[in-house]
């Protein structure tokens, strides 16, 4: 059963699995690495699946909450 079927669940938490990171964009160092050498597949795979699961965010019927830690970089 998914959260999202199910009746007692009231909310959704989203989190890393690294403790030490959480993002709420775009890895624009990622892109410019696979950019610079070429890997275009790479920028394609990659902003496919960011698209899609912005498309399942939107889509999503339970309140979700993004809880992040650790520490704030440039």
């Amino acid at each position: 059963m998914t959260f999202e079927c199910d009746d007692d669940t009231k909310f959704v938490i989203l989190s890393s699995k690294k403790n030490e990171v959480f993002s709420a964009g775009t890895d624009l160092k990622a892109l410019y690495h696979w950019k610079s050498n070429g890997e275009y597949d790479k920028i394609d795979e990659y902003l496919q699946k960011l698209y899609n699961f912005q498309l399942f965010i939107a889509a999503y019927h339970k309140p979700l909450v993004a809880v992040g830690g650790g520490i704030i970089s440039n």
